[in-house]
């Protein structure tokens, strides 16, 4: 289903609209990473309270599906599907590549 999903999107829109990527992305991790450190900076620390707010911004494949069955019900645009899709393939290596980096440096309390 995912590969339909990708069939779906417009590289145009990706193309046109690349600030609407870059929102998506500040606002959607920024919200977890800012709630992370504010509810466990005292337990974690502030390095792992971070940690634990990039983990939890991995999309899975469930969010993507939303996004389809949105699109597919018109409720929201083609742009905007676009830049979804473009923001979980983009920032899913890069944040994995952070977590493990941070992970194999120190260790977790």
């Amino acid at each position: 289903m995912l590969w339909l999903l990708g069939a779906n999107g417009s590289i145009t829109s990706i193309i046109v609209y690349p600030l609407l990527i870059i929102l998506i992305w500040f606002i959607a991790k920024g919200s977890k990473l800012l709630a992370s450190y504010l509810l466990f900076r005292q337990l974690l620390g502030t390095k792992y309270s971070l940690l634990l707010g990039l983990g939890l911004s991995v999309r899975f494949s469930t969010s993507l599906i939303v996004t389809y069955v949105l699109l597919n019900s018109g409720l929201i645009s083609l742009a905007l599907c676009s830049a979804l899709i473009a923001t979980a393939i983009f920032m899913k290596p890069v944040i994995l590549s952070v977590y493990s980096w941070v992970l194999s440096k120190g260790k977790p309390p």
